[in-house]
């Protein structure tokens, strides 16, 4: 499976694969799942992950830089009656910003390939999980949680 997203699929596409390849298994065989639904997958990702993602994919130092700032030296301003509380935020993605997507489809994608490489049937959908393994021994039949 590939290690990639890919536009135009939704959330009935990845159900459509993780049935057809449920239904591929043969009679005797056990295929344990993992279901995960990543709670607060924008506001809680970490820049240091996005970094070492981007790292690894050899980008220009400078815009790692010009990114990491970017998600960095953010703070949030609320101002309840007469008082004004400023935070400075310290994870997470600009909700509705137009980069905020991609740098989460990068962060899951890593995961997504160290799964596939440790030869898991895995794929995501937006922040939703699907893990399986397969094998005809219940008791050799791991999964990475």
């Amino acid at each position: 499976m590939p290690t990639r997203l890919v536009s135009g699929k939704s959330t009935e596409t990845a159900l459509h694969s993780l049935v057809t390849r449920t239904e591929s298994i043969e009679r005797l065989e056990y295929a344990p799942g993992v279901f995960l639904d990543i709670e607060g997958a924008f506001d809680n990702a970490s820049v240091q992950s996005l970094q070492r993602y981007l790292h690894s994919k050899r980008v220009n130092r400078t815009i790692i830089r010009w990114i990491s700032f970017m998600l960095s030296c953010r703070s949030a301003t609320a101002s309840p009656g007469n008082v004004e509380l400023c935070v400075a935020l310290l994870k997470g993605f600009p909700q509705g910003g137009v980069l905020s997507a991609l740098f989460w489809i990068l962060i899951a994608d890593s995961l997504l390939a160290q799964l596939n490489g440790c030869r898991y049937d895995s794929q995501i959908y937006a922040d939703d999980f699907s893990i399986l393994a397969e094998g005809f021994n219940l008791g050799t039949v791991r999964l990475p949680l």
